[in-house]
Order: structure tokens, then sequence, then C-alpha cells
């Protein structure tokens, strides 16, 4: 479920950052492959999490039994769930979002970055419009919300693309890891000799200069020297790597709720709670 309102625009959101605590022990490392493609990217916890394509069922799972609420409630119209292909590229940005702007090395789009710097490509919606019956009232439009949620287990569709919707929160955010930092000040350094000063890869692309929706010169700039200094120092290959160690860690620790929360949205995908 999307929406709390008639007509309410639901925007993706840059993730934030985590940090471990110091004295928590490093996991090891398994192979550091060398990453110059967002695709290259795969995460252990992905599958556990509904693709794209699933998310999209979900919402309209969600949207249905909002709908069979308003019914229920005397209220003529129909609850919609937008445009179909805007909202189905909608889910397809946000899944692509766990690498494309992840929360341990930032922005990552060799593909776009040229164009749009930073920002989302056009075909790739930041926000959807979901639209609901115009003659509900307030109560009844929030308690026919809830129960499109519940319908998901209390979660809105849009929560199933990010790793944080996971049992505990999902794995921490290794920022603070000795690895991934020592090969941040290796970014850092080149970024330094392309005229540009971060702490952080997250810090470049959540500048806020680029809030506003103009893409400018500079922003694609600073954008495309992230990119390539983040090739060159194989910055992904090694923050894949050290997220992959820590989600290993995750998994072992949480499977039984692994388990038993992918298949709760496997049923949720077949309406069932």
């Amino acid at each position: 479920m999307l929406a709390m309102a008639s007509m309410v625009a639901l925007t993706a959101c840059a993730p934030g950052a985590s940090t471990r605590p110091s004295s928590e022990q490093e996991p090891p490392l398994g192979a550091v492959a060398k990453i110059e493609s967002s695709s290259q990217v795969k995460r252990p916890t992905d599958s556990f999490l509904p693709s794209a394509q699933q998310i999209g069922i979900l919402d309209k799972v969600s949207m249905a039994a909002a709908e069979g609420c308003f019914v229920k409630n005397g209220v003529t119209g129909t609850a919609k769930a937008g445009n179909p292909a805007e909202a189905q590229a909608f889910f397809n940005g946000l899944v692509a979002d766990r690498t494309i702007r992840s929360d341990l090395w930032g922005f990552f789009d060799e593909r776009t970055v040229k164009t749009y710097g930073y920002s989302r490509p056009a075909s790739v919606p930041g926000t959807i419009t979901e639209q609901l019956p115009p003659d509900s009232s307030v109560d009844v439009t929030r308690k026919c919300m809830d129960e499109g949620r519940a319908a998901l287990g209390g979660h809105d569709a849009d929560q199933f693309a990010e790793p944080k919707v996971l049992p505990a929160g999902g794995p921490k955010v290794p920022s603070q890891d000795s690895r991934y930092r020592a090969v941040v000040d290796q970014w850092k350094s080149c970024m330094n000799e392309h005229g540009f000063t971060y702490e952080n890869p997250l810090a470049a692309m959540l500048d806020r200069r680029w809030d506003g929706g103009t893409v400018s010169g500079e922003q694609i700039a600073t954008a495309t020297a992230d990119v390539q200094c983040k090739v060159a120092t194989n910055l992904v290959g090694v923050g894949a790597a050290v997220q992959s160690a820590y989600d290993q860690q995750y998994i072992v620790s949480h499977r039984s709720e692994l388990d038993a929360f992918a298949a709760a949205w496997d049923g949720y995908l077949r309406g069932v709670r």
C-alpha cells in the first residue's frame, strides 16, 4: 500500500549510513572481485527479498485489500495503483537502488552518470501516484490503508525493495569496517586529484547542491569522477565483499526468521495472510 490520501505521491528516498560497534569482530572476506558495473553486484540477502516484479504484485494485493475495505464501508469509486507501467518502473528503480544508491558505497551507475549525474533518468520515476476514492472520509481512508498494509504483514509494498525490511532491520551497513575505510581513503585521494573533496561516497551522492531536480554540469562532473574513482580503486568490489561478509554473518544468526519472512511474502503474493 503506497498512499494515505486521495492522491498521494511516494518518493524514493536516498539511503543513509549506519555503523557497527568498534568492538565487533570483523568477519573474514571471501574473494574480492573487480567490479566495474553495477550489474556485477549480488548480495547474499537478495534471495530473501522479492523481485521488482513481485513487489508490483504485492502492491496490487495491498490495493485490492484496501478497495475491499472501501466497498465494505459504502465508499464508491475504485482504488487504483496508478499507471501500471509507471508503477513497475518505480519498483524496478527501487530494487536497482540496492546497488546504484547503496547505503555503503553511495552512487554507482556507469551507464547514466555522464548524462544524469546522480539523478534518475526520466525512465526511472522517483515517485508514483496512487488514487483512492475521492469521497472517502479521512477516518475510512486511514482504516482502509491500514487494511491494505495488513494484507502485507503491516508493510507498504515499496518497503520490500530494501534490505532493512528483513528481520531485525537486516544486516548492518559496515561503513566503519577497516577494510572498507582503507579503500574509502584511496577513493578520497582519487577524488582530490579530480578537484573534489568529500569525506565519503555518501557525502558526494547526498550533496545538498544536487537538490532541486536540475542536473548541472557540476553535478555530472562530480558524479562522473566519483564513479571513475570507484572503478579505479575497486571501492565497490571491496565494499561488496565486505557487505557480503556481514550479510553471511547476519543470515547465519537469523536463518529461521529469514525463512519465515520469505515464506510470508510468498504467501502475500497469493493474497494469503
